[in-house]
């Protein structure tokens, strides 16, 4: 299916009313002074609080490279990228960087003993990164095996710390 697109080149979102354009999905260039990148508006994902955006490039999350269409980011209708485009930036770095900890996590807190290889191939099917403000954020990513597919775990975040995983078998 052919989506319309329109580019815009803005910046910030507080001077565009975007609720007119509610057909059209935005490819976004932010100009904030650390943003990663550029992100699209994905106005196909209707949430009352949030506005949803994508990176318009794959994104690294625990060594794997995540299709950007599942690198999904929420953020306040009360802020705008700009805003929180440092803490962003940092996160989505982090995020890449931080597979270690997540193993680690994973080992010490799954309940049952796995195979050390079981680990190192774990895949990230999805990030749901959630800004509420520049300080108080959060995230939740699903992985899982390739080579099993009733093994989905899914992992909360609060900023940098990893509060809970549950296996959704």
């Amino acid at each position: 299916m052919l989506r319309s697109v329109k580019l815009l080149k803005i910046n910030s979102l507080k001077s565009i009313d975007l609720s007119r354009f509610k057909r059209y999905t935005f490819a976004i260039t932010i100009k904030g002074e650390n943003m990663q990148g550029d992100f699209i508006l994905d106005n196909e994902i209707e949430e009352e609080d949030y506005i949803c955006y994508h990176p318009t490039e794959d994104k690294e999350v625990f060594g794997n490279l995540l299709d950007k269409d599942e690198y999904e980011i929420y953020v306040s209708k009360e802020y705008n990228l700009n805003e929180i485009s440092s803490k962003l930036t940092e996160y989505m770095n982090w995020f890449s960087l931080c597979k270690d900890e997540v193993i680690e996590y994973l080992k010490n807190n799954s309940g049952e003993e796995q195979p050390e290889e079981w680990f190192s191939t774990i895949e990230v099917y999805n990030i749901e990164i959630i800004f509420n403000s520049p300080d108080d954020f959060s995230a939740i990513v699903t992985l899982g095996k390739s080579t099993d597919e009733n093994c989905i775990i899914e992992v909360d975040f609060e900023k940098f710390q990893i509060t809970d995983s549950s296996l959704n078998n």
